[in-house]
């Protein structure tokens, strides 16, 4: 059971990543704001996201087994029902001590509230069949709503900063950020023949319109940045996060040498993918450290 529950980890590594980074990213933001920041907040807020994630594989899990394994009678899975009913009841009690710290901490009130809702309500979509059809074929989009502006502005509002109109300016471009990386980052799975990223939304498009996606994605990430920047009479403090750009060309060189037929190295794409989106919050977030 572990091990299949850990499959569904897996596939979620790199949005596991770039939510937690999002959310980060908008906690030091609006921490830099407010002139403090509250750690403890920040890490309920790691909290949540790592509970919604254990509660996303559980449900994957069970919504792909044909007989309810809460109800298997067979023996020889006796242990692994108790384990699965067990670790269940785990995460619900522990879902429920996080929202009552943030509860306690006045985080679950106002927009914040919101937040949350539409981070369950997303992650529990698939609990229907036309749910998780829906779902699985929108994943790439679905996924990066919730890194960004969700988690985003989640982390603004741990530090009890309610967003702006150029706060959702800024979170278009880890939007289009996440889009971009999560492409290069995934294709792999598709050229493997992993069936659950050929239903997906990249495995929909085939390769060549996700190469097409993702480089009009990587345009899209920059566009609103630097207008951000012009609007906010910030370009001083944020100019080297252009400096991400270089990643960001070099990811496009990559993936066009797919398409010319040259072999590729999926864990050199797969880092530099990582190493893009991670460039480009760090260099964000640098200069409020």
């Amino acid at each position: 059971m572990l091990s299949k529950l850990f499959k569904y980890i897996k596939n979620d590594l790199f949005f596991i990543f770039a939510a937690h980074l999002s959310l980060l990213a908008g906690s030091v933001l609006a921490g830099f704001r407010s002139g403090g920041f509250n750690r403890l907040n920040l890490i309920l807020g790691i909290g949540t996201i790592l509970l919604a994630f254990l509660l996303k594989a559980l449900l994957d899990y069970l919504t792909t087994n044909k007989i309810n394994p809460y109800t298997k009678i067979n023996l020889s899975r006796q242990d692994n029902k108790s384990g699965l009913i067990l670790l269940t009841v785990f995460l619900f009690m522990a879902l429920f001590f996080i929202l009552y710290l943030l509860l306690r901490q006045k985080i679950l009130i106002g927009v914040n509230f919101f937040y949350i809702i539409a981070i369950f309500a997303l992650f529990f979509l698939p609990v229907t069949v036309v749910g998780k059809v829906f779902v699985r074929k929108y994943d790439l989009f679905l996924e990066a709503i919730v890194v960004s502006p969700i988690f985003f502005l989640y982390g603004m509002g741990l530090q009890h900063e309610n967003p702006v109109l150029y706060d959702f300016l800024m979170a278009l471009p880890l939007f289009f950020c996440y889009m971009a990386t999560a492409i290069a980052y995934n294709i792999s799975d598709i050229e493997k023949g992993s069936a659950l990223h050929e239903t997906g939304m990249i495995g929909q498009l085939g390769w060549e319109n996700a190469f097409k996606l993702h480089n009009f994605s990587i345009l899209l990430t920059y566009i609103p940045l630097f207008l951000y920047q012009i609007l906010t009479k910030t370009f001083a403090l944020y100019w080297p996060v252009l400096i991400s750009s270089v990643i960001a060309l070099f990811e496009v060189f990559l993936l066009s040498r797919i398409s010319l037929g040259v072999k590729p190295n999926w864990n050199f794409i797969r880092m530099t993918a990582l190493l893009h989106y991670f460039t480009i919050i760090y260099i964000l977030i640098y200069p409020m450290i």
